[in-house]
């Protein structure tokens, strides 16, 4: 499946993001476009000083990280390379 399919079909986009140590979460309610999301983390990145990845889920997220959750993490949007983190233990 294409990136361009997975934002489109994902239930819930989250935009992880921080400095250091500190991090947040937020639910993405912009255009679902790889586009849109390449400017969302630019913005979330500050030039450098932040780091931000894209989670998209095919199913509620009820506790990110969860093992039994549906979420697919986006790692690197630019490069278009996709992690199913379902298969990570």
């Amino acid at each position: 499946m294409s990136i361009d399919k997975l934002i489109e079909d994902a239930e819930t986009i989250m935009i992880h993001s921080g400095e250091g140590d500190t991090e947040t979460w937020k639910t993405y309610a912009g255009t679902r476009t790889v586009r849109a999301l390449k400017a969302e983390l630019r913005r979330e990145r500050c030039g450098g000083d932040r780091w931000a990845t894209v989670w998209l889920s095919i199913a509620p997220v009820a506790h990110l990280g969860h093992q039994g959750d549906h979420v697919i993490d986006c790692l690197d949007i630019e490069a278009g390379e996709i992690v199913d983190t379902r298969s990570a233990t």
